[in-house]
């Protein structure tokens, strides 16, 4: 059971922190056993390199039809990469919360510690059927989640709609496996057919908010930078893992012009509102679900390492921004760190995710290029804002915030260039222009942005309205009003005093039918 030694550090260390909470809640020594915990479990995670390859099955489930191999993970390269991400974030939390004494306390870091625990027991799935129990106690503990934290009708019903989507993504793939059973082909990562991977990617693309577009659903209840960065993080994160092994079947061709541009509407969508954001936690929504429509992209086109590559830049360069409030000297050096790891430039941590605009180059991949452009020009302007000021507090604390930050660039630079699961030991000159064109288009948003020219109010709205599906969900809401209008008129009409009645005209109106038809059939 070593592989699973982070999962069981963390989760113990969230127990420790729960039962001390409870009994002592003024504790000065809690903070420490969440650090204790977090970077032990981040130091697991690194000696488990060693372990590449390993397998551990969970339950011996047997045979039982198309369901038939038992729950098992799986420690190899992609994994790994994931499961270091996902110890990175909670350590970076931990560590970073010292300047957040309003808002971080026992309860946040242990709920912090539990959601990370999970995600990297999903990063870590061996095969489909894994994935599926994790998806579903995952997307229940976050709709529990956002049920006590969301108020209103309104609100409630945009939740429901957006996890009955996510939850549809889950039976995409059971149904992928009811069919590959059909053709007697057992459905794992290293035997999925093109036509059944589609149903993978659109069930990750639901999950994600991405195939169709959920940008009305995905509302953050949460403006919390810890706990709501770990919630908002480690969801995503056990999708994109699967598509990372999907990625490189690819899906049938007549297929990818129309997925492309669903997903490039909502990677430009999520771009814009995330450049617009009043702050990045107000924007950590837009993010998300831009990076993850590239991620998608990068699947379509059957490329395994720019699906990785966005994957950490949504995780870890995400964390960098959401977690940096406060003002110190390092912050902003640490943060132009970050600028430069996200340019895609040779040797950058994000150098793979320029495999993307490689050959064979598809016209519609402008549309991310744009994206990301947009995307990284709302990133610099978010990490410019003034943070919050700490002065007065203890010099460790000053010490221990930065230290936080520093492990998200680290870490993220040795997975994209060191630790990358594929790496080039020489650089192309072609993996340049990518960066150069995203650089340029980026400083050139800036320069209008400073010069007070940004994209009107009223037409970004009207972009909202049409790139967010706001329109179709309210046409469907309608429309399953009016049936439902109409089912109960029915029932009510069977129910009452002339129910009998009713039904006896019914049925007799529907023998005449089929009286009329079956001559009307033998006469021809």
């Amino acid at each position: 059971m070593l592989i699973l030694s982070p999962v069981i550090l963390l989760i113990l260390s969230a127990i420790v922190l729960t039962l001390l909470g409870v009994f002592r809640p003024k504790a000065n020594y809690l903070w420490l056993i969440a650090a204790a915990g977090s970077f032990l479990s981040w130091g697991l995670v690194w000696f488990l390199r060693t372990q590449i390859g390993a397998k551990e099955t969970l339950l011996n489930w047997g045979d039982t039809g198309v369901l038939d191999i038992s729950p098992e993970i799986l420690l190899d390269e992609i994994s790994w990469s994931f499961a270091l991400a996902l110890s990175t974030l909670i350590l970076a939390v931990i560590l970073t919360d010292v300047s957040r004494a309003g808002e971080a306390d026992w309860s946040s870091w242990a709920g912090s510690m539990a959601i990370a625990a999970l995600g990297i027991l999903a990063v870590m799935a061996g095969n489909f059927e894994t994935i599926l129990i994790l998806w579903v106690v995952i997307d229940f503990l976050d709709l529990i989640t956002l049920f006590l934290r969301v108020r209103g009708y309104e609100r409630q019903q945009g939740v429901i709609l957006y996890f009955s989507t996510s939850f549809l993504g889950t039976m995409l793939v059971l149904w992928a496996s009811v069919i590959s059973f059909s053709q007697n082909i057992h459905l794992t990562f290293e035997n999925i057919p093109p036509t059944l991977n589609l149903f993978i990617i659109a069930a990750v693309g639901l999950r994600l908010g991405v195939l169709p577009l959920q940008a009305p659903f995905m509302q953050d209840p949460t403006q919390q930078r810890g706990l709501g960065s770990v919630i908002k993080l480690v969801m995503p994160a056990a999708s994109l893992s699967i598509l990372v092994r999907v990625a490189d079947v690819g899906i049938p061709q007549i297929l990818k012009p129309y997925l492309l541009i669903l997903a490039g509407l909502a990677a430009l969508y999520g771009a814009i509102a995330w450049a617009r954001s009043k702050d990045e936690i107000r924007g950590r929504r837009f993010w998300i679900l831009s990076l993850a429509a590239i991620a998608i992209a990068s699947a379509i086109e059957g490329k395994q390492e720019a699906v990785l590559a966005w994957s950490l830049i949504l995780i870890l360069s995400g964390a960098l921004i959401f977690l940096a409030s406060v003002y110190t000297r390092s912050r902003l050096i640490i943060l132009i760190l970050g600028i430069i790891g996200l340019s895609t430039l040779p040797f950058s941590a994000s150098q793979m995710a320029s495999t993307l605009f490689l050959k064979p180059f598809n016209l519609l991949l402008i549309l991310f290029l744009i994206a990301y452009a947009i995307l990284y020009a709302g990133f610099i302007r978010h990490i410019f804002r003034k943070g919050e000021n700490i002065s007065g507090v203890e010099p460790w604390v000053i010490a221990v915030y930065p230290v936080g930050l520093i492990i998200l660039i680290i870490t993220h630079w040795l997975l994209g260039t060191i630790f990358s699961y594929n790496p080039s030991n020489l650089i192309p000159l072609q993996f340049l222009w990518p960066g150069l064109v995203i650089i340029s288009f980026s400083a050139t948003i800036t320069f209008f942005v400073n010069k007070n020219i940004e994209i009107p109010a009223f037409l970004f709205s009207g972009l909202e309205i049409i790139f967010s599906f706001d329109w179709f969900y309210t046409l469907l809401g309608r429309f399953y009003n009016f049936i439902g209008s109409i089912l109960r008129l029915i029932s009510g009409m069977l129910e009452g005093e002339g129910g009998i009645l009713w039904a006896i005209l019914l049925v007799t109106l529907i023998l005449t039918l089929v009286i009329q038809l079956g001559s009307t059939t033998g006469a021809i």
